[in-house]
């Protein structure tokens, strides 16, 4: 099931902002209720380099994966990662948990 999917390149959409305690309130209840769309996920630059140099790319529904732990984080709510063995759970909490200290909280 596909709770919050990334919303396409082309469209744009403001990131979530914790400083308005109202408006991350109605974000929230977009993104888990009612299913919007989060926004395509931003990888830091020393990551993304990273991954380059290892051979390493990110699928789609890894990059899915990886934006999910980032809103979750973001609104100071835990989550699970769920889905089929062996296509890259693993990474996606890797290169999450590489990403947090980037963020801003």
């Amino acid at each position: 099931v596909r709770i919050a999917p990334l919303v396409k390149e082309s469209e744009k959409m403001q990131l979530l902002s914790i400083g308005n305690e109202g408006q991350v309130s109605d974000s929230v209840i977009d993104h888990l209720i009612h299913g919007r769309p989060l926004p395509p996920l931003c990888l830091p630059s020393p990551i993304q380099m990273e991954l380059e140099a290892s051979g390493t790319v990110l699928r789609g529904y890894q990059k899915e994966g990886i934006a999910w732990m980032h809103f979750v984080r973001s609104v100071k709510l835990n989550g699970a990662l769920c889905d089929d063995m062996g296509i890259g759970k693993t990474l996606q909490a890797l290169v999450a948990a590489a990403m947090a200290p980037s963020e801003k909280t």
